[in-house]
């Protein structure tokens, strides 16, 4: 009732899942429990109780599973050209940002693509601990974008996503891409509130040596003078610097050494 012809979702709808403490399922059509689930993973604590979810899901109608994963490698791009806009020709020249935009050209956007195969192993990990065998796909680009567009081809059974992402402010009541994947897919749609913490596993490690290292008082301090919108890119970055080098521990030295080396 009172449904637009371009709606996919109605507004009590909406309101519902803003609101809603629960996982919700959206059926926007008929389910026929014969093709995939896909869910959509990066690295939040929402993200990885969807994998598990799923895997039960998965494992009672007979069904694939697929995690998927997007890396955004224009994301320190906008992130450079906000603070940049903000500080005097002397002040950038200080930072040297032209610098540091070519260190994390050749660099950290390499890094974004390990961290999010590594979001991706850790999603197979617990899937291979429940007793399932998961394919992965990394993609580049617009995480919405890009999740889209993949959802659309494959044309799964469900899609999973978690309420909030990796880099949700405080206070917001829904993630971006869930919102919009919420507004503008045809797909059948499961909203996971809750949340599983996993232990870091980087690609090229064995989890033997790819636990989160521990960090000094000293060393956090000085996490915190990085902008809040780039802190967690910048931690995952200087721990994944930490465990190549075989340190144990983060000190602020070696948090100095990873910026020297990153041009953080």
């Amino acid at each position: 009732m009172g449904a637009l012809k371009r709606s996919v979702i109605g507004s009590v709808t909406s309101r519902v899942v803003r609101r809603s403490k629960s996982n919700i399922l959206i059926v926007k059509k008929p389910i026929n429990w014969d093709r995939k689930i896909i869910v959509a993973v990066d690295g939040s604590p929402q993200s990885f109780a969807a994998v598990k979810n799923c895997v039960s899901l998965a494992k009672t109608f007979n069904i694939p599973l697929l995690a998927v994963a997007v890396f955004d490698p224009q994301f320190h791009v906008v992130a450079f050209r906000s603070i940049a806009d903000v500080l005097s020709e002397e002040a950038g020249k200080i930072f040297r940002f032209k610098e540091q935009e070519k260190l994390h050209d050749e660099i950290i956007d390499k890094g974004l693509e390990k961290i999010y195969q590594g979001h991706l192993d850790n999603a197979k990990r617990i899937a291979n601990d429940e007793g399932l065998e998961i394919n992965t796909v990394l993609l580049s680009g617009r995480p919405f974008d890009k999740v889209l567009e993949y959802v659309e081809s494959e044309n799964p059974s469900l899609v999973a996503v978690g309420k909030i992402g990796y880099h949700t402010d405080n206070g917001l009541d829904l993630g971006s891409m869930t919102e919009n994947l919420l507004l503008q897919s045809q797909c059948n749609l499961i909203i996971v509130t809750e949340g599983h913490r996993v232990k870091t596993v980087n690609s090229h490690q064995s989890q033997d040596t790819s636990q989160e290292l521990p960090w000094t008082k000293e060393a956090l301090t000085r996490l915190e003078r990085v902008p809040p919108f780039a802190r967690n890119m910048a931690k995952k970055a200087v721990i994944g610097y930490s465990i190549e080098k075989g340190y144990k521990e983060i000190t602020e030295e070696v948090l100095l050494e990873a910026r020297e080396r990153m041009g953080m």
